[in-house]
């Protein structure tokens, strides 16, 4: 699988379950990895997130498409 469809099925997953939405909320990273199946160190997968933050804006995505294109130049 590669990194778009395991970034894309982390995305559904967490938007179509409540429980799952309300842990990312609560604890975003930790939620992350355990969605992915990775276990990084905080501070990389936080500065992944916050640099994600300062890049994208987020009250444009609509679907994981979306998400994905919006970050494509990140990379």
């Amino acid at each position: 699988m590669s990194i778009q469809e395991k970034f894309s099925d982390a995305m559904e997953r967490i938007k179509s379950d409540p429980d799952l939405a309300n842990e990312f909320k609560e604890d975003p990273v930790k939620t992350a990895e355990s969605v992915l199946g990775v276990d990084l160190p905080d501070e990389q997968i936080a500065g992944f997130i916050n640099h994600i933050k300062d890049n994208v804006d987020l009250s444009e995505i609509k679907s994981p498409s979306d998400l994905i294109n919006s970050i494509k130049h990140l990379f």
